[in-house]
């Protein structure tokens, strides 16, 4: 799954918003990205945007083409647009990958090749019976450094950091070790990272693979039925012995 798509629209905004968001109170936008494993380790990867239209215009000012629409649909992601009750665009983009795929999820969206999550690193081991899977990673500011002790410039950061916000949430099938995310409900994991300050991301989750363990099962079972008619088989078989004359 390498590429170079870049779906995200946040990160043509961060440094604009940095320096206008002190004009922009009624601005906002949410940005998440989605990874959803299934036992055998394939998955799916969503992005989903919802921003105002304030947001929206300024994203559209950065670029022709702010949000890659046209250039993720032909690297295979499924696109929809919609509007919500509130007149928000939310934009949700998805593409699949397969078993041993995730780390090149991670690395084909936008916000992987602009912040650590382009280094992540995601280590699956275990036995056809069961996987473990471990990630862990810092992610550093996304707000790009100012070296310039102008109040204002802190001020629009502190801003901007208000108006825009993005998560990274984690499913798979399976118990959760270790986090230090936010557990959800449907079991998923949650973070909110930080445009300021770096997000550390740390998750280990250990699930079965119930296609082998069903294999297996029935393998035993058809073994022992097999076993279980030789036996039965050999009880029946007549008696060969000689038997002497009277």
């Amino acid at each position: 799954m390498a590429g170079a798509s870049r779906p995200l629209s946040f990160n043509v905004c961060l440094v604009a918003l940095a320096f206008a968001a002190l004009g922009l109170a009624g601005c906002h936008a949410d940005f998440t990205e989605r990874l959803d494993f299934r036992a055998d380790g394939s998955g799916t990867m969503t992005v989903r945007e919802v921003m105002d239209e304030q947001f929206a215009q300024i994203a559209r000012s950065q670029s022709q083409d702010p949000f890659g629409i046209e250039k993720a649909k032909s690297e295979g992601w499924d696109v929809e647009q919609t509007l919500d009750d509130n007149g928000n665009h939310i934009l949700t983009m998805r593409r699949a990958f397969a078993s041993g795929g995730a780390n090149g999820a991670f690395h084909a969206t936008g916000l992987g090749q602009k912040t650590g999550l382009r280094n992540i690193d995601v280590l699956q081991s275990g036995n056809p019976f069961s996987t473990t899977v471990r990630l862990h990673t810092t992610i550093p500011r996304l707000l790009p450094k100012s070296r310039s002790a102008n109040p204002w410039t802190a001020a629009g950061e502190s801003m901007a950091a208000s108006i825009v916000g993005i998560h990274l949430v984690i499913s798979a099938p399976g118990r959760i070790d270790d986090t230090n995310g936010e557990r959800a409900s449907d079991g998923s994991v949650h973070w909110n990272l930080s445009l300021t300050e770096p997000t550390t991301i740390a998750m280990t989750v250990t699930y079965l693979n119930v296609a082998n363990i069903v294999m297996s099962a029935v393998l035993v079972l058809l073994l022992a039925a097999a076993a279980a008619v030789a036996v039965r088989a050999q009880r029946r078989r007549p008696s060969t012995g000689y038997l002497g004359s009277p």
